[in-house]
């Protein structure tokens, strides 16, 4: 399997892991069949299953136990599949049966929904980070002309959509994961990016405050969540108004996602199209579904925050798998089991109280509160994929990300008069990287970096990041 077949594949995958989920949040999955899907007890069973999950987590970060994860959550997709279009298809009218059946549908919906994007984002952090933008970029233009697309369907037909997305994407997973050992010479191999991290040279003293930052800011994003949803689903979402304008938007979707796929492949164009899709998407999506009311975009917050949130989240993976200094994939499960224990528990204790508080006339308040909420949440995504673009993506170095170069020359006679510290903080200039992510990744003050770049500027006889690059390009070829 060639590079390009693994990027196409990931991108559809974890698009159609994220469609579902959308429509999850905009109440069309309870449209489709006919069932609440939102049903507070059956987050409180799925948050203890995700806590039982992220407490093994370290147990499945071998090849093995990846394919027979896939496995299971294939068959587990395939149960709840049965169960929707069972009751899609058969009228389930008595109580003693019906409330069983639905309560199993919604719980096991939500726990393939939680493994399935689980895989997903251990593929994506295996990404090379100067991918990692326009590969999330297309995920989410993608995952939102989905999203719209399922809008065009009623009935049968959105039944069997969501249940082909749905396959489609647990499916894509167990192929990619059969696939590993034949995977073995790609630069996104397992083995590869393990010997890459380890030679990454992250201070280890900057591990625990990074990974309590990174997993802490998971948990706080997972509570807002849960407790936006519950916000929002006091207003029920509508659906597309108008065919035309949806397919019109659809087709824009798809325009953009051709041009990021062409022209993002890296750099300053890579971190522009990770943050302008989000944007794009949402606006799409609420030009599709506003109607007469534009205050019934209220049940649609949930989907346009989740979707700001998923690009920044794809879009750092990468970067943060490395300066976590964890195994991928027990990196890849925790950091997503983070956000979703705290997301169903929330959901699980607010949704009461939020319906009491609206049967008892507070309507304006849980309205406010919940665009409150909406603008902190998909503003902070936002910002964080600009900052983390301009602080943490590197520029054009010496080649893809774990690029050797840069320490190979670092060795030579030329480079002799370098300190050790200098050496490692060459070897992050030499592969792009800005002086944040250097004095985040050494564990340095911000000065100290700044200090050892102009000392080795000096002792090389450049004067720019651009003019070391060429340098040390032209002393590793001599």
């Amino acid at each position: 399997m060639s590079e390009v077949a693994r990027s196409m594949i990931i991108v559809w995958g974890k698009a159609c892991a994220l469609c579902v989920l959308l429509m999850s949040f905009s109440g069309g999955i309870s449209r489709t069949v006919g069932v609440e899907y939102l049903q507070y007890p059956s987050f409180a069973l799925c948050a203890a299953a995700a806590v039982a999950f992220f407490l093994s987590s370290s147990h499945m970060a071998t090849a093995a136990s990846r394919r027979v994860f896939g496995g299971l959550v294939l068959g587990l997709s395939l149960v709840w599949c049965a169960i929707l279009l069972c009751l899609q298809w058969l009228s389930v009218s008595d109580g003693a049966i019906a409330a069983p059946l639905s309560f199993a549908f919604a719980t096991c919906g939500r726990l393939v929904t939680l493994f399935v994007n689980i895989q997903w984002n251990f593929h994506y952090s295996l990404n090379p980070v100067r991918q990692a933008g326009r590969l999330t970029a297309a995920a989410t233009l993608l995952a939102a002309g989905l999203f719209l697309c399922s809008q065009l369907l009623d009935g049968k037909g959105a039944a069997v959509f969501v249940v082909a997305v749905l396959s489609v994407s647990c499916v894509l997973n167990l192929l990619l994961v059969m696939r590993e050992p034949l995977m073995a010479s790609l630069p996104t191999a397992l083995s590869a990016i393990e010997a890459a991290d380890r030679n990454a040279g992250v201070s280890s003293q900057s591990v625990p405050r990074t990974r309590f930052l990174y997993f802490g800011t998971r948990v706080v994003y997972g509570l807002s969540l849960g407790l936006l949803l519950c916000l929002a689903s006091t207003v029920t979402a509508p659906m597309a108004q108008k065919p035309m304008t949806t397919v019109i938007c659809i087709v824009i979707l798809v325009l953009a996602l051709g041009l990021v796929w062409l022209t993002g492949k890296g750099g300053i164009a890579s971190c522009y199209a990770v943050s302008v899709a989000p944007l794009i998407s949402a606006l799409l999506i609420a030009l599709a579904f506003l109607g007469s009311s534009p205050g019934s975009l209220f049940g649609l917050l949930v989907v346009f925050a989740e979707l700001a949130w998923c690009a920044q989240n794809l879009f750092q993976l990468p970067t943060y798998r490395r300066m976590t200094a964890m195994n991928p994939a027990t990196f890849s499960y925790r950091e997503y089991a983070a956000q979703i224990i705290p997301y169903y528990f929330a959901v699980a204790v607010f949704l009461p109280m939020v319906q009491a508080i609206v049967a008892a006339g507070g309507i304006r308040l849980v309205v406010l509160a919940g665009t409150v909420l909406f603008v902190v949440l998909f503003g902070f995504s936002i910002g964080a994929m600009v900052r983390h673009g301009l602080q943490y993506q590197p520029a054009s170095g010496l080649g893809p990300d774990d690029e050797p170069e840069g320490r190979m020359a670092a060795s030579r006679a030329e480079f002799e008069q370098l300190t050790p510290r200098e050496h490692d903080v060459l070897a992050l200039l030499a592969s792009g990287y800005s002086r944040p992510y250097i004095a985040k990744t050494l564990y340095l003050a911000d000065g100290t970096v700044k200090t050892h770049i102009r000392h080795i500027y000096g002792k090389l006889g450049v004067n720019s990041q651009d003019e070391l690059i060429e340098f040390v390009r032209q002393a590793a070829r001599s």
